[in-house]
């Protein structure tokens, strides 16, 4: 397989994987394993064909398009004004997310290593410094640092499986309340939101149709296979062990990674667990950051010379870093309510629509998804099923 592909693979993967994958089995446990695995494998399958969609409508613009301008010419000034803020809103508040939570372990390791416990602040710091370095050389970079992160990142979860898997009671994994399945369905939809990377890896890969396909698939499907291993050896140990049942962890009542460290205490599964959430954090990222970057640049039209990357350095970074001195929790928590929300219209209905509006103004297209406007109508009834039930659910 060509070294590229397995690259943006990664990145693909890397992107997706993010720090809530650990909190998953909390909000899909009372519904069970099989009920909860086959609903990941739906949602999977639904943002693979979106995001083929979103492919579709990249190669219809030349090489460095991304989604501000596509907005515009395919939906007008109401479609890209509407992208804009969804877009910044989300990758803001995503970055923001990855700056405030990779600060703690950061902290951790100085203190360890000298024993001197700086300033809180200090912790924001590497993430920008060292993987903000990254995004300003360019995909290359990103590429084969993503590459180390996501070698960490597997060591790490083998290690964990290692010590978890001898205490799963696998009848825990024949449970089922389908009845409770609608109110998982919130998180599992922002466990697959890697189509922010597409244009990006387009360019990467020279435009090569059956590369990218190639490199989407692999890498969404990885994800897909690390939530289920990660399912069934939670949901075959929770309330086995621990004295905080699952629904009491719905409901804030005890820390979701407690549940598992309080099998081994504090053993060397907690060292693991904290190098764990360190690569997934990184991983995420580096892809959502990089997708920002390339997002401002063509919105801004900003060149990629010298002064173009140091100005997107700044937009970049600089409002995460600030919002997350100020206040990060605040922000944090109004992406907690608008997440599913702005990802499902962001990453579902979107790319449906382009590609709708492509295909009514005859635009020529290198690459068409199969199935014509009846699976575009189906895509959007599936997207606003989502979006009402996440509304129902934060509103009523």
């Amino acid at each position: 397989m060509n070294n590229k592909i397995i690259g943006v693979a990664l990145l693909v993967a890397g992107t997706t994987i993010g720090a809530g994958m650990l909190a998953l089995p909390l909000i899909t446990g009372e519904s069970g394993f099989i009920p909860s695995s086959l609903l990941l494998i739906a949602y999977w399958l639904f943002m693979l064909f979106t995001s083929f969609l979103f492919l579709e409508t990249v190669l219809t613009f030349p090489p460095g398009t991304n989604l501000v301008t596509m907005a515009k010419v395919r939906l007008g000034n109401l479609g890209q004004a509407v992208t804009w803020l969804l877009y910044l809103f989300l990758l803001y508040a995503l970055t923001t997310a990855y700056i405030a939570g990779s600060a703690p372990i950061f902290l951790s390791w100085v203190v360890g290593l000298t024993g001197v416990e700086p300033p809180f602040w200090v912790g924001y710091l590497p993430m920008i410094i060292l993987f903000g370095y990254a995004i300003y050389r360019g995909y290359e970079s990103v590429d084969l640092l993503n590459r180390w992160m996501m070698i960490g990142m597997g060591v790490c979860f083998f290690g964990i499986l290692l010590m978890l898997i001898p205490y799963i009671t696998p009848s825990k994994l024949f449970i089922a309340n389908w009845s409770v399945l609608p109110s998982a369905l919130s998180i599992i939809a922002v466990s697959f939101g890697y189509h922010i990377i597409i244009p990006s890896t387009v360019d990467y890969l020279d435009r090569d149709i059956p590369s990218i396909k190639k490199a989407i698939l692999i890498g969404s499907m990885i994800p897909l296979v690390v939530y289920l291993i990660w399912q069934a050896v939670t949901l075959g140990i929770l309330n086995q062990f621990s004295s905080c049942p699952i629904h009491e962890a719905l409901e804030g009542a005890c820390a979701d990674l407690e549940i598992i460290r309080s099998i081994f205490g504090r053993s060397i599964i907690s060292q693991l667990f904290k190098f764990f959430s360190f690569f997934l954090i990184a991983t995420s990222f580096l892809g959502v950051s990089l997708s920002l970057f390339d997002f401002l640049a063509d919105g801004f039209h900003i060149p990629k010379n010298k002064i173009g990357k140091g100005s997107l350095f700044i937009l970049t970074f600089a409002p995460p870093l600030v919002i997350t001195l100020q206040n990060p929790h605040a922000f944090i928590a109004a992406l907690e309510y608008a997440g599913a929300f702005g990802v499902v219209t962001l990453l579902g209905v979107l790319p449906i629509l382009l590609a709708w509006a492509g295909r009514k103004k005859g635009v020529f297209r290198p690459y068409t998804v199969s199935g014509g406007y009846l699976s575009l109508f189906i895509g959007i009834c599936l997207s606003l099923i989502v979006i009402f039930h996440e509304i129902y659910v934060k509103f009523a």
